[in-house]
């Protein structure tokens, strides 16, 4: 994937966010101040009726018959118990289905007072306010004076108190209906989300293309920079390296002339790695797509470093599976291979050992490259990848490497769908995992990725 797509999918992923958590706190802040509201109003109402003795109030806090005026208007609605942002007045035939229970002392029900339908028969309200005091004796101490209990029973909102004398009311309100609504109000909350998720990312995807437009072109004309730049470097190296054959024969044994054929020839080494990279960025890589021996194409990859190792006095094991075949570009993969030991042989000491093995495990190959010696730092096994990156620089410019070696061998992996890992104990070890899908890909060359 290209910087340019994962900025670009990054930045929908932000606005994405941004609009879910404003979009799910707002609904879900109207909800929940909706049905707070609901349970404040509901409970308030059947509390004054309890309190004024079963009977509901006017509106203007006078009960039906006499003076009594409640102790608490029923319309406060708004209070700091409330949780809901502005006054709101509410006409009492708003509280519907109300019916409200008088208990003697001695637990019989006395009078039912039903000033509003309610669709229960009174073997219904015997079996309610059994499970009421139920609830009461249930929350311990007994239903003593002064004792009030609150709850819900089936969608049915009830409140009962106890008063100086043992006798007892219950006053209870169905609020079936409403609790439907809140469902229903819940419930188009989530249609809207779902609806204003695709709403942004749609977008953000064209937002995003008009914000990143400047990045791009900028990008591109840095990969056209470089791809340019590698271009005419190869002309005046390729010129250097001949006039030097012209000179060899001449001047034999000229340190100077060593010096300079061995920094053309990093520097052309450079110039092509450049140039691979420039390639890949622009989807231009020609990738040829065969079926070809894989255990064959890693022993021949590693076969030009055991004169290295032996010179160097370095221990070499190979432990590849017979019959390896894979679908890929035989030329890429080598080359990841000649990168991956090159790297283990340059970052060991004297008497280490590198091991080369590969096997196939379910429906993948993998390929391990360890060595023993220097390893890598903590810090630095997640940016060894990255281009020009050198974890030691000085160690690096003895080595002749420039930090693209691991990168082109990443860009690589990506290209046949694999991936390329590494774990390290510094000071002690460092092994790169190869990991390639044994899937049959195309055989025909193609440019891009």
């Amino acid at each position: 994937m290209s910087v340019i797509k994962k900025l670009r999918i990054q930045i929908i992923a932000v606005i994405v966010l941004v609009q879910m958590i404003l979009v799910a706190g707002i609904l879900l802040t109207v909800d929940y101040c909706l049905a707070r509201h609901e349970i404040v109003r509901s409970r308030h109402y059947l509390e004054t009726i309890a309190e004024n003795g079963g009977i509901p109030p006017l509106p203007d806090g006078r009960v039906h018959k006499g003076n009594f005026v409640s102790k608490k208007p029923w319309l406060a609605i708004g209070s700091d118990d409330s949780f809901f942002p502005l006054q709101i007045s509410v006409d009492k035939d708003e509280m519907r289905n109300f019916f409200s229970v008088k208990i003697t002392p001695d637990g019989v029900i006395g009078d039912v007072i039903k000033n509003y339908s309610f669709d229960l028969m009174p073997s219904d309200i015997s079996k309610f306010v059994g499970k009421v005091l139920a609830e009461c004796r249930a929350r311990g101490g007994g239903c003593y004076p002064g004792k009030t209990v609150e709850g819900t029973f089936d969608g049915i909102l009830f409140y009962m108190k106890v008063n100086d004398d043992g006798s007892r009311i219950i006053s209870a309100m169905n609020r079936r209906v409403e609790i439907m609504m809140l469902y229903y109000l819940v419930r188009f909350s989530v249609v809207v989300f779902v609806a204003s998720m695709v709403v942004a990312t749609v977008f953000a995807f064209f937002l995003s293309g008009f914000v990143i437009r400047p990045t791009r072109v900028a990008f591109e004309k840095q990969k056209a920079f470089i791809a340019d730049a590698g271009h005419e470097l190869k002309t005046p190296i390729a010129v250097i390296g001949a006039n030097l054959d012209v000179l060899a024969p001449d001047m034999p044994g000229n340190r100077w002339l060593s010096y300079i054929r061995e920094e053309n020839e990093r520097m052309s080494h450079l110039v092509k790695n450049l140039l691979y990279l420039a390639k890949d960025d622009a989807g231009r890589n020609k990738i040829n797509f065969a079926e070809f021996d894989f255990t064959d194409a890693v022993r021949n990859s590693v076969l030009p470093f055991e004169s290295t190792v032996f010179e160097e006095k370095k221990r070499l094991e190979l432990g590849i599976r017979e019959g390896l075949r894979f679908v890929g570009d035989e030329q890429q993969i080598k080359q990841v291979v000649v990168i991956l030991v090159d790297n283990a042989v340059k970052n060991s000491e004297e008497g280490s050992t590198v091991r080369i093995s590969a096997v196939a495990e379910k429906d993948k190959i993998i390929l391990r490259v360890f060595n023993t010696g220097h390893g890598i730092k903590s810090e630095d096994l997640d940016k060894i990848f990255r281009r020009f990156y050198r974890s030691d620089s000085s160690r690096a410019r003895k080595t002749g490497g420039y930090g693209l070696g691991l990168a082109i061998a990443r860009t690589i992996a990506a290209v046949h769908k694999g991936t390329l890992t590494v774990d390290s104990k510094f000071g002690e070890w460092a092994e790169f995992t190869l990991t390639l899908p044994m899937k049959k890909g195309r055989k025909k060359s193609f440019f891009g990725k």
